[in-house]
């Protein structure tokens, strides 16, 4: 839904705006500014300005498309433009590197800007937790894009689209915004360009040269745009800027800089760098990133007297960890100490990737989102009289952040899911440690659950965790023979008697549960119809009427997720894709082919979904071990290729709920190329 659009002001004279049968004029200047496609433009000149991957024709039947078609089909489409480039996949759908958001104060009614909000994902995302949204971008495809996103994924969020940001003011009046975000945006500023038209090569070299001077320098335009987005902050408001880190340690010869794709460019000083990108980039150096020093002289001089300082890993897109360097939670959430000399500098406050600046004119406390999450934590814990602190937050490709803590002498765990899939997947779980408290076998081998509830539309979800680590260091280390019977052992806790479900063929409801939807769901991903359809009937007429027994299944029962210590398995977490009344030996089959990968991570899902298909096992003990298992979970062996087929099913199709879905290279790995040789076989 649409906010008015009465509070807007004229890019021109900072003039409020009326509504007129043509859209909007200015009551200073009469300039007048057309709404169209629910957008509202007031961009002053650039009416053709167009930064985007996707050619402007192409991107206007995508976005016609984006109306009637499935959004990771019109993902799909659009990343076949940028030749399957994952940067542009993490743009386009990961809602978990938004996770920052935790960091911010954004009251329950918040007006918040998306300044350069591009394709939208970060409005997306952020919208659940504000009362208001501004999208603006300059590029007016792109906000039309954002508009059909929107329509599908925020109907109930007030969200208003406005083109512009090439005029002297940004549309907004004083003091309105409760907090701006700047997402890989400030770093353009400056990009503007303008010597392009030169007459002449040599006065073309000499305005490059002198762009470095005076108001043309990147800087200054910078701190002077900094300046205009404190005019529209209100006092005590919230600027977040997520930036690259001009001393990440990367570019110390691991890779060229992200902007410029110069080598050492940014490390260089600001003069020589300009011409050295005017000697091989031929045009100047305008990307100015900055050190922790720099970000704060440069917010300081922009009148943002205190900044607080996130940390992250492997930047703000591909986010893989969130370190706190310099925030106001420090109580809560202090830096982690570092493991050894190469984490010292990877972690370093000096040295990370990229930094997420938290921004005010304020030198007082706001309550940030995680604290008040953190708070609801600890009244629900309130019998332990025990305060939450947090050392470690992970963003998995779950799309959930996992926070590692304490809750007095009790170590924790906080996972808190970023999009509806995620919070699906972790309820589901989460449901699963609540009923295990009743079942005497399997209590010792979960976490305990301790609490879970909903903070401004954030839900989170506490657990105990647990001792010991993953047995894929044991395994890998070459242990996999000598864990099979702590292995067996937790099968049998999970399902420990199953000759009490009676033997049964596998048709009617149960068939369209267990087959037909995993089915539909994986090869609605297959673009070779075809192909499509021969393994729906192939793998239909094997399975359906196959006898088997049903019972408590986890889903993803990988070296991952089972917990060993001191040599004994002591538990299994990620219960995400447990069904009550599934088929327990998939569980064994996934135990297979995640330690042969574990082991052998050259080989791909087709080398070991093959491997396993074929039912010829390299690890005699392991074959053994299958065989107990489908003894003693009450199976026939003989339908052994039907049963690897189906495991490959419920291995991927809650994958295809994630970034997979849009990944089409994957896709092709994991689901076509596995289709093709599964239709082989059978």
């Amino acid at each position: 839904m649409l906010t008015s659009q009465s509070n807007l002001c004229c890019p021109r004279c900072k003039s409020a705006l009326e509504c007129i049968a043509e859209g909007m004029r200015c009551v200073g200047c009469a300039s007048q500014y057309r709404v169209e496609d629910g957008i509202v433009d007031l961009r002053c000149g650039r009416l053709d300005y167009y930064f985007n991957p996707v050619p402007r024709e192409a991107m206007n039947t995508l976005i016609e498309d984006a109306e009637r078609e499935p959004w990771p089909t019109i993902v799909r489409r659009f990343m076949a433009h940028v030749k399957e480039n994952p940067d542009w996949l993490d743009d386009l759908i990961v809602d978990s590197r938004y996770t920052w958001k935790l960091g911010l104060e954004l009251p329950p009614g918040a007006k918040f800007l998306d300044l350069g909000c591009g394709l939208g994902n970060l409005t997306k995302n952020i919208a659940p937790q504000v009362g208001e949204v501004v999208a603006m971008d300059l590029t007016w495809e792109r906000l039309r894009f954002a508009k059909r996103r929107f329509a599908r994924f925020n109907a109930d969020d007030r969200i208003l689209l406005v083109a512009g940001g090439d005029g002297p003011y940004l549309p907004f009046p004083d003091a309105y915004f409760d907090c701006v975000a700047l997402s890989g945006v400030l770093e353009w500023v400056a990009d503007v360009g303008g010597w392009q038209d030169s007459d002449s090569k040599l006065s073309k070299l000499g305005q490059m040269f002198m762009s470095f001077f005076g108001d043309s320098n990147p800087r200054v335009m910078q701190r002077k745009f900094l300046q205009e987005v404190r005019r529209i902050l209100r006092p005590g408001g919230q600027l977040f800027v997520a930036i690259e880190n001009r001393l990440n340690y990367e570019y110390f010869g691991k890779r060229a800089d992200h902007h410029t794709q110069l080598w050492f460019g940014s490390l260089l000083p600001r003069f020589l760098a300009n011409l050295y990108s005017i000697v091989i980039n031929r045009q100047p150096y305008r990307t100015y990133t900055y050190s922790l020093g720099g970000c704060r002289r440069l917010f300081q001089s922009a009148g943002f007297a205190r900044q607080e300082f996130l940390g992250f890993l492997d930047g703000y897109t591909h986010l893989s960890e969130i370190i706190p360097l310099k925030t106001r939670d420090g109580n809560m959430w202090p830096p982690p100490r570092p493991r050894d000399f190469r984490d010292r500098i990877k972690r370093s406050k000096h040295f990370v990737p990229a930094y997420g600046i938290i921004a005010s004119d304020s030198t007082q406390s706001p309550s940030s989102l995680l604290k008040r999450v953190v708070g609801s934590i600890e009244s629900a814990l309130l019998a332990d009289q025990s305060p939450v602190s947090i050392h470690t937050c992970h963003i998995t490709g779950k799309e959930k952040a996992v926070l590692f803590g304490v809750a007095g002498t009790t170590s924790i765990i906080i996972n808190i899911p970023c999009n509806s899939a995620a919070g699906a997947a972790q309820s589901r779980h989460y449901g699963l440690l609540e009923r295990a408290q009743g079942l005497d076998s399997l209590v010792a081998f979960v976490p305990k659950p301790m609490a879970c509830g909903v903070i401004q539309n954030v839900a989170y979800f506490v657990e105990s965790e647990l001792a010991g680590r993953p047995l894929r260091d044991t395994v890998v280390s070459g242990g996999r023979p000598f864990v099979l019977a702590e292995v067996s052992r937790l099968l049998r806790a999970i399902n420990p008697a199953p000759q009490e479900s009676a033997q049964s063929r596998l048709v009617g409801a149960d068939f369209h549960r267990l087959v037909e939807q995993p089915l539909q769901k994986v090869l609605a991903f297959v673009d070779d119809r075809q192909l499509a359809k021969e393994v729906n009937a192939g793998l239909s007429e094997r399975l359906r009427g196959i006898p088997v027994r049903y019972g408590l299944v986890h889903g993803d029962f990988s070296v991952q997720n089972i917990f060993a210590d001191d040599g004994r398995v002591n538990g299994l977490i990620d219960w995400e894709d447990v069904d009550a009344c599934g088929l327990p030996i998939l569980d064994a089959l996934n135990y297979l082919e995640s330690a042969h990968r574990a082991c052998n991570p050259h080989l791909s899902l087709l080398d070991t979904i093959s491997l396993l298909a074929k039912g010829v096992w390299p690890v005699k003990e392991e074959e053994h071990f299958l065989e107990n298992s489908y003894e003693y979970l009450g199976f026939d062996a003989k339908y052994h290729l039907e049963l690897a087929a189906l495991y490959w099913l419920y291995h991927v199709g809650p994958q295809l709920e994630f970034s997979l879905g849009c990944n089409r290279p994957e896709i092709r790995q994991r689901v076509e190329l596995v289709a093709r040789e599964l239709l082989r076989l059978i």
